[in-house]
């Protein structure tokens, strides 16, 4: 697609964001609560977090939205963008708002380059839900990270690659 082209279909969209944003070509919405933005598609809502120093002291939250996706006749998929909520959080908001399990989570964790046994509660919190998906982003977890993740859970980790489809078992 050209620029010009991939330019017009997103000027026909719409733009759940978790904070407020303008684009010059899209509708913005801004889904401060949990939002159905399609069927079987959830905007979990904005979800608070500290930011980081030094952009704490001129705004001390900020806000990050996680979509969760309905699968027909199997639970609810969670795609986070970079998980600074916490995993724990967003899953217990999903949690919250469907009777379905949460059976998998793709995106980022935010874990960084977390010790062993610090990670070892955040992939029991997991493992607690018998996930069927499990999908890191690299782009804010390290190597070890993601080696843990895809050890614990050898049958439902896959690779995030820029590009490819993630597919669930």
């Amino acid at each position: 697609f050209s620029a010009d082209i991939s330019q017009q279909a997103l000027s026909s969209m719409t733009v759940f964001l978790p904070e407020k944003m303008k684009h010059p070509q899209m509708d913005t919405i801004v889904a401060t609560t949990p939002t159905i933005i399609a069927p079987g598609v959830v905007s979990l809502g904005a979800q608070p977090y500290i930011e980081p120093f030094p952009l704490s002291l001129l705004e001390p939250l900020g806000w990050e939205q996680a979509l969760a996706i309905n699968v027909r006749d199997k639970g609810i998929v969670l795609v986070m963008g970079c998980g600074h909520p916490t995993l724990e959080a967003v899953v217990k908001r999903a949690e919250a708002i469907f009777d379905e399990p949460v059976i998998g989570m793709i995106g980022g964790l935010h874990y960084l380059n977390m010790r062993a046994e610090k990670l070892a509660s955040h992939i029991e919190f997991i493992r607690q839900r018998n996930p069927v998906l499990v999908a890191l982003s690299p782009h804010d977890s390290s190597g070890k990270v993601l080696q843990a993740f895809e050890a614990a859970f050898p049958d439902a980790y896959r690779y995030i690659v820029t590009g490819n489809e993630v597919f669930m078992p």
